[in-house]
This record gives structure tokens, C-alpha cells and sequence, in this order.
């Protein structure tokens, strides 16, 4: 990642210690100058998905599989992806238009396991 020529985000759904090696993000992040790397805690992966509707509890159910619909223990789907939300929208906001950008600092963990 060293090559990029513009800025990057990686994000991470879990606390770093929770991802599995090779999910994790922070390493590749840490290669390269123009690479920003968030970990949003007390979430899982699959929380990046939609909201699963009834019928969709259903049928993943009856498949036997693992239920991706399920938050695990960890916050609310809806409140993951706002956060995802502020933190992709304020990226993408600094870098298009960085004289306007006014936006809070995004919340979760940088590379460095500081907030941001």
C-alpha cells in the first residue's frame, strides 16, 4: 500500500483482537502513509450487512447456518451502520472537498488503537 498515490480507508468491524488474522486490517494499514484504519469495538463482520427481515430470520434458520441476521451480543445493526455512515461520509467529504469539511472525527479505533 506504500504506492497509493491517494488516501485510503480500511475499516474493521470488531475490536482488533476479535478479527481474525487474516481479516485484519491494521497491519496492511500500517504500510502505507495514505491509509487510514478504523475498528469499530463491540460489533462483529457481518454487521456491515442490511438489516435481516423476518422472513430472512426465517429461511437462514431453516438453512442451519450460523445466523448472519444475529448481532451477537454487540450493538445494534442501525447503530453500526450510522457510525459507518459518519466515518465513510466524513473520509469521503475531507478528501473530495477539504476546504469545507466540517465534520466531527470519526469514532472507533486508529491503527494505533488510539482514538482518532
Amino acid at each position: 500500500m506504500g504506492g497509493l498515490t491517494n488516501s485510503a480507508l480500511l475499516v474493521n468491524l470488531g475490536a482488533p483482537d476479535s478479527i481474525a488474522p487474516g481479516m485484519r486490517a491494521d497491519t496492511l494499514a500500517a504500510t502505507g502513509a495514505q491509509v487510514r484504519y478504523v475498528s469499530l469495538p463491540d460489533t462483529y463482520h457481518f454487521a456491515f450487512l442490511a438489516e435481516c427481515s423476518p422472513l430472512g430470520w426465517a429461511v437462514i434458520a431453516l438453512a442451519g447456518d450460523d445466523n448472519i441476521s444475529a448481532d451477537h451480543g454487540t450493538r445494534d445493526r442501525a447503530e453500526v451502520h450510522a457510525e459507518l455512515t459518519e466515518i465513510i461520509g466524513g473520509f469521503l467529504q475531507g478528501r473530495l472537498f477539504p476546504r469545507r469539511s466540517g465534520r466531527a472525527a470519526p469514532q472507533g479505533l486508529d491503527v494505533t488503537g488510539k482514538p482518532p
